[in-house]
């Protein structure tokens, strides 16, 4: 199988180090590389052989084969972690029966198209003070923002996964956060850690032989995570009221105790528990990121925006601006046609999963032994004008039945942000729904401009953090409406 030659032990992880001209935060600048010298299957030693796949049969293929027990390779770091210091191993980390005891248990809970709209009172609420600070952020005169948007959007991710988790308002869209306070030390710690989680994937293991300095930055942020979670969890445990969702009786005012009462598959006490925390951190990055990019993509091509708020404006009234409810989202096409549009621009993992296979498998006319790492390639698959016509273009369009049938593959494994089968992403329905009302909330209030002083500026681009941001703060206006 071809690919890059690299250096005896290390492989070619010299070529992302300062000595090399590629980088950890932008392997997708290497892939797309590759990918044109070695062709759609290739080899690459990064400590241990990995297998870059760009076909998406081979993609299905690989998903197809999973069985019952699908291997996601665990991050190294946190894999010394708890071996080490006895951190617990995330969901997200766990393989085999221990996986799928807890994902068999949240399977009905989480994973159906109306699972999250139990939250979407809590999560209204949310949206609309995020949309109160935006108007408090903003100078009046020009329409920009004295903090960049990207923060802003990590508050308003924490907070409603905080609600949602928890039923607890966080503090996060206070004007001024106290530098004591659990918002303001949770958003530091998230970034922390997957900084450190990112920054350890390939590189050579000192944190193995000795506690480094990301290592210990990595323990101390998710101590302080759990620590924070921990209260929180500790209180809504404490509740068991009922609340009132549209004249129905509903039990179970947050994520955890609903996973308490509807505990048939007896999880302990700590699975649940992690399971939460788990949701709760995961869930602020990616989806701050995500919006970032979707209001990015919407201020770059006003016509797309104009579309979107016309189908908001059919839907509700934007002078009452009344609670989004599920039939609402439901009618919303358009917006998750955008929401899809960006997610294939700006992929939300790096490059997309990886898996260890657990049988021998033929991809692309190779035999593929069992137990080999693939990296399942969606973000450079999504940019490719061979896979998607006009690549390079915002085109929610080809996304719409009907509309987009040419701009777009029939083949559905070109493009999985979520995940596929049994490991799809549990949090996908929370982190949708979040995104959407964002989306609508800020619509109805502002029209989106990039800032005209910075008409010049690069297109804004992408790192990988583990999930993947903008490599600069963008040039957003908020005009209100």
């Amino acid at each position: 199988m071809p690919g890059p030659k690299g250096w005896p032990l290390i492989g070619s992880l010299l070529d992302y180090s300062r000595f090399g001209r590629f980088s950890f935060e932008r392997m997708h600048v290497a892939k797309r590389e590759n990918l044109a010298v070695y062709g759609k299957i290739y080899k690459e030693k990064m400590g241990q052989h990995i297998v870059n796949l760009f076909d998406p049969a081979d993609i299905e293929t690989v998903y197809r084969a999973e069985g019952k027990y699908p291997v996601r390779p665990v991050m190294p770091l946190i894999a010394v972690a708890s071996k080490r210091d006895k951190e617990p191993m995330g969901f997200g980390s766990l393989n085999g029966e221990p996986w799928w005891r807890v994902r068999r248990a949240v399977q009905q809970s989480m994973m159906p198209p109306g699972a999250a709209h139990v939250y979407l009172p809590v999560q209204n609420q949310v949206a609309d003070d995020f949309v109160r600070l935006l108007s408090r952020k903003l100078d009046e005169g020009s329409g920009k923002l004295e903090e960049d948007i990207t923060k802003l959007l990590t508050k308003y991710a924490m907070e409603a996964f905080g609600a949602v988790c928890f039923n607890v308002r966080i503090g996060c869209l206070e004007p001024l956060i106290p530098p004591d306070s659990d918002a303001y030390r949770v958003i530091a710690s998230v970034n922390n850690m997957f900084e450190a989680i990112q920054k350890t994937n390939f590189a050579f293991p000192w944190y193995a032989i000795y506690r480094t300095q990301l290592y210990r930055q990595f323990l101390e942020a998710t101590k302080t995570c759990q620590r924070v979670a921990q209260t929180y969890v500790d209180e809504a445990l404490r509740s068991d009221e009922e609340v009132e969702d549209d004249g129905k009786k509903v039990k179970g005012k947050n994520f955890l105790q609903t996973l308490v009462d509807n505990n048939s598959e007896r999880l302990t006490n700590d699975e649940m528990v992690q399971l939460t925390i788990d949701l709760f951190t995961a869930g602020i990055d990616s989806t701050a990121y995500a919006l970032s990019f979707c209001l990015y993509n919407l201020a770059k091509n006003v016509d797309k925006q104009d579309r979107l708020l016309s189908e908001i404006d059919s839907l509700l009234d934007r002078t009452s601006c009344p609670p989004v409810t599920p039939e609402v989202l439901n009618r919303m096409q358009y917006l998750k046609a955008c929401v899809r549009e960006s997610f294939r621009l700006n992929f939300p993992i790096e490059g997309g999963p990886m898996r260890q296979l657990s049988a021998d498998l033929v991809l692309s006319d190779y035999l593929v032994p069992k137990g080999t790492l693939v990296w399942l390639n969606f973000q450079t698959m999504c940019l490719l004008e061979e896979n998607f016509e006009q690549a390079d273009r915002y085109l929610p369009e080809r996304w719409m039945k009907g509309e987009g049938d040419t701009l777009r593959p029939t083949n559905n494994f070109f493009m999985l942000p979520f995940g596929y089968g049994s490991r799809m992403c549990i949090g996908r329905r929370f982190a949708e729904q979040e995104t959407w009302l964002a989306l609508i909330k800020i619509l109805q209030r502002f029209r989106l401009q990039l800032d005209v002083d910075a008409s010049e500026h690069r297109p804004i681009g992408m790192i990988n953090r583990i999930f993947t941001m903008p490599d600069a703060n963008i040039p957003l206006k908020f005009i209100p409406r």
